[in-house]
């Protein structure tokens, strides 16, 4: 055998047993506590009690105006409809195995929502696929201690699952390939919202960007062009991880590769502006 096959065997065992490493404390079932369950629940919740009904007329239309327009990129993951597609999908049971509710319905989660001791499993059929995306959207108002008044429109999309960033530095992508996480890293992506900031309740200033662990703000006028009703918002959503990105960049209309990083750090923040050497994870 030549220094050279020995070398290729050696290289190919190491990722292997890296590999097989690395499923192990990654895939490793772990038992999480539910939000319900989590200190301060119930207390905040009782200072701040979630509201039964739906936006105004004129909170529709607000909504309805600065509307993102979406475009899936070829090979990428569309968004579906969360109650339709993910929840009516799988079961309510007990932490002790009990099934309570096949199928539920959004007044099944509302009966349980306090229960720490009752979790959702969700499971998929493929048909996910053929389905029709409901994005969600909300209205917020905000006034701060100057008297000036912000206007928050939540637009949030739902995927049916995750895969990890479509360039990985290292042999981790190979990792990613070799066992699905590129396309299949997690069920249920949620962590993606699009919100428009309004100056008072009409003026648009600024897009911020929920991109899963990190945010992302882009100014009306110097980074996008102003939306209306007939020139929406453009949004694009990354390859495998799904983060949403505006497609009319003014400073860079053609980029079709964006940085992303686990979590936003000083050691990694001039990459994320472009400026820095990719980090090693």
């Amino acid at each position: 055998m030549t220094k050279r096959k020995l070398l290729i065997l050696l290289l190919l065992f190491g990722v292997v047993a890296i590999s097989l490493l690395f499923s192990f404390f990654v895939l490793l079932p772990k038992r999480e506590a539910t939000f319900a369950s989590y200190p301060g629940f119930d207390a905040y919740y009782a200072k701040n009690p979630r509201l039964n009904t739906a936006a105004s007329e004129i909170e529709q239309k607000l909504l309805i105006k600065f509307k993102p327009a979406f475009f899936r990129s070829k090979g990428g993951t569309s968004p579906i409809s969360f109650y339709d597609d993910y929840i009516a999908k799988g079961l309510l049971k007990s932490l002790s195995g009990e099934v309570l509710k096949n199928s539920p319905s959004r007044e099944s989660l509302n009966e349980y929502r306090s229960r720490g001791d009752v979790e959702f499993v969700h499971l998929p059929n493929g048909s996910e696929k053929n389905s029709v995306a409901v994005v969600f959207a909300r209205i917020d108002n905000e006034a701060f201690n100057n008297g000036q008044k912000y206007t928050f429109l939540t637009y949030n999309f739902v995927f049916p699952v995750s895969g990890l960033a479509n360039e990985l530095p290292y042999g981790f992508g190979l990792l990613a390939l070799l066992f699905g996480w590129d396309r299949n890293w997690h069920q249920l992506d949620h962590y993606t919202a699009a919100t428009v900031v309004l100056e008072g309740k009409q003026d648009p200033i600024a897009l911020l960007l929920q991109q899963h662990n990190h945010l992302s703000t882009y100014l009306f006028g110097e980074d996008l062009p102003y939306p209306s009703e007939k020139k929406p918002i453009k949004l694009g959503s990354a390859l495998g991880s799904n983060e949403l990105y505006p497609l009319d960049l003014k400073r860079c209309h053609k980029k079709l590769r964006w940085p992303t990083v686990n979590f936003i750090t000083i050691a990694n923040l001039d990459f994320m502006l472009g400026n820095g050497k990719r980090p090693f994870l």
